[in-house]
């Protein structure tokens, strides 16, 4: 999973699941606005990131994956459905995967 962010501190702690199983956990860099977590093999139907620390604010959240014995991985979370357990500003889930990865809210895709 691919989580673009507007960088600030409130990312670090973050973790990425892929379904019940734990890929990994952010660890914030202010040098960083993508982090790449790395879900080795595991698989879920659904990815969610969890902050129990702050609240998140997350511009993308794309999905790789790939078939067994297929070479490459291909973007997978285009068009899928979305949720969040809050949103604000008008922001709405779907948006984590509109394409959109600048992390300037005011610079929304419509």
């Amino acid at each position: 999973a691919v989580v673009s962010t507007q960088s600030t501190g409130r990312i670090n702690g973050a973790e990425v699941y892929a379904g019940k199983q734990k890929c990994g956990t952010i660890f914030y860099n202010p040098k960083k606005s993508f982090y790449m977590i790395r879900c080795d093999g595991r698989t879920g139907d659904h990815v969610r990131s969890v902050q129990k620390k702050h609240w998140l604010h997350l511009a993308e959240v794309q999905v790789f994956g790939g078939s067994r014995g297929v070479t490459g991985l291909r973007l997978i979370s285009k068009r899928k459905p979305t949720k969040a357990s809050s949103v604000g500003w008008g922001g709405v889930a779907a948006k984590a995967i509109d394409g959109n990865v600048d992390g300037i809210f005011g610079h929304r895709a419509s």
